[in-house]
């Protein structure tokens, strides 16, 4: 946004704009060395910032003061005028298109599962948005997860927040058969993570989501006295394509291999006879790679979905229903 160029993927409407990042949780130097590893990153220089940047840290001496909402041991919660109304004329002073607050629950001393306490605590910053007109953006936890795939509704606290909330986006690291089917390795999953809009969209399958790399960037500021800081940067990745590579032509052998081996055309990936067998011997794929797996049972799926195989019932070697696959449409070669 401060650059006002597209550097992950969306267009900065409008930019460049001036952007307040008040961290509550990290002291200033570490902010300041995650801003030095993205303009490493990214070979910004300081004509792209300029004057438009503007960080706080934990440390900051306005950050003890950034309490808007505060709660009584009895329960009884107040919205601290004087502290909102200063920060509104700080951001009109500074001219702010962005203020971002990272973390929430530190900018307000109230239970977070009062939904009452929270929501008026909530609705006061869209006071301060518009107010300032600026946009407000709040970083919060999700609760522990529990197997599934966080949404907006697993975060933290009370639900008051979400609903005070115009979009709500959602990070997501990326799960483990996400991983596989993108090949890549345990110990690097971590680093990639989506993000998607959960309160406006539903999230997109693995393929299609805006997937995010955490990148270690070396600050060149080690000495005699120790190694140089590495920090994580974040940078657009972009998902393989599960046909990456797979040519018509191809297809057609695929084709003429389930034709030849009727028997052998299994449609369940667990079948002693799976289809996919095929496939991965046409392709020069290794089914014992669970990610090339994976792959395989999306291009089995895909092609019987869009014609060029389907799925039909027919009796075993034993006399059993099973579901095969034979060939559909015949993909046209020269």
């Amino acid at each position: 946004m401060v650059t006002g160029r597209d550097m992950l993927g969306h267009r900065v409407w409008n930019g460049p704009h001036r952007v307040w990042l008040w961290n509550l949780e990290d002291e200033m130097e570490e902010v300041e060395k995650s801003i030095h590893a993205f303009v490493k990153l990214w070979g910004l220089s300081p004509s792209d910032i300029a004057d438009r940047l503007f960080i706080d840290g934990v440390d900051s001496s306005g950050s003890k003061l950034l309490k808007i909402g505060t709660q009584s041991r009895a329960g009884d919660f107040t919205i601290r005028q004087p502290v909102v109304d200063a920060l509104v004329e700080e951001l009109k002073a500074r001219r702010i298109d962005h203020i971002d607050i990272d973390p929430f629950v530190s900018s307000h001393s109230v239970d977070e599962n009062d939904n009452g306490a929270i929501d008026a605590v909530s609705k006061e910053w869209v006071r301060v948005a518009h107010e300032a007109d600026c946009a407000v953006s709040l970083a919060h936890h999700v609760r522990k997860p529990n197997g599934s795939e966080p949404s907006a509704f697993d975060a933290r606290g009370a639900v008051a927040m979400i609903n005070a909330a115009r979009s709500v986006l959602v990070l997501q690291k990326m799960p483990k058969d996400v991983a596989q089917e993108f090949r890549i390795p345990e110990c690097d999953r971590k680093r990639f993570f989506s993000v998607f809009d959960d309160k406006n969209n539903k999230a997109p399958p693995a393929a299609k989501a805006e997937w995010y790399e955490f990148v270690g960037i070396g600050l060149g500021n080690g000495d005699d006295t120790g190694p140089e800081d590495n920090i994580g940067a974040i940078r657009r990745w972009q998902a393989p394509d599960t046909f990456g590579g797979v040519t018509v032509q191809q297809l057609w052998h695929v084709q003429n291999q389930i034709q030849a081996n009727p028997e052998k055309c299994r449609k369940h990936s667990e079948a002693k006879d799976w289809v996919g067998k095929i496939v991965a011997r046409v392709l020069d794929r290794n089914l014992d790679d669970e990610g090339e797996k994976q792959a395989i049972k999306k291009m089995v799926l895909t092609w019987v979905g869009n014609g060029a195989l389907r799925s039909v019932e027919r009796k075993d070697e034993r006399g059993e229903i099973r579901e095969y696959v034979e060939v559909g449409q015949w993909a046209i070669v020269d």
